[in-house]
């Protein structure tokens, strides 16, 4: 877990994953690690079609929860419901 790898770290200054659609299983394992996250960039995979593979809502849900300014980008969709 992030959780794990980061627990002797005093911060995370950005974090970037492209984890093929197990990013819920990211978000379970950084409950500690993300207090001390400063930026983040996810890539989330919705566009391949399976719902299992849908993780956008969850991690943009995670991120506001947590404090986090998400930017709003012109031409990006929103995070689906």
């Amino acid at each position: 877990s992030l959780d794990t790898l980061t627990r002797d770290l005093p911060r995370i200054d950005f974090l970037r994953t492209n984890i093929e659609g197990a990013e819920r299983l990211m978000l379970a394992g950084m409950k500690k690690s993300v207090l001390k996250l400063r930026h983040a960039c996810i890539s989330c995979h919705d566009f391949l079609g399976r719902p299992e593979a849908r993780s956008r809502n969850d991690v943009v849900d995670f991120f506001r929860d947590h404090g986090f300014t998400l930017p709003d980008r012109p031409g990006t969709p929103p995070p689906m419901c």
